[in-house]
């Protein structure tokens, strides 16, 4: 994993979802009307593990309509957040997203 963009969805059956995108594929995301998807660009370098943390309600702080450039934040205990970690184990490119409010 190098250089990547991770796309997020809220769906009413599944709840927040996400997976790993190409640029181009990210940008005709953005285009679809039907379907919400917050996209990050996030550079990663396999010297550390990846892991995300992004402020939860999504769509209360971060664009739908543009690629978001992802910067690291710190976080209060009482904040409430979305903590994304990359597992190839079971399905290449897995993206686990843990909701902790």
């Amino acid at each position: 994993m190098k250089r990547q963009h991770i796309v997020l969805s809220e769906t009413n059956h599944y709840g927040l979802v996400g997976g790993l995108t190409t640029l181009a594929k990210a940008k005709r995301l953005l285009k679809i009307e039907t379907e919400t998807f917050y996209i990050f660009h996030y550079c990663y370098t396999k010297k550390e593990p990846f892991m995300m943390k992004i402020r939860y309600p999504i769509g209360e702080y971060y664009d739908s309509l543009s690629i978001n450039e992802y910067k690291e934040e710190v976080f209060a205990e009482d904040d409430d957040f979305v903590i994304i970690t990359y597992d190839d184990t079971c399905d290449k490119d897995c993206l686990i997203l843990t909701h902790k409010p």
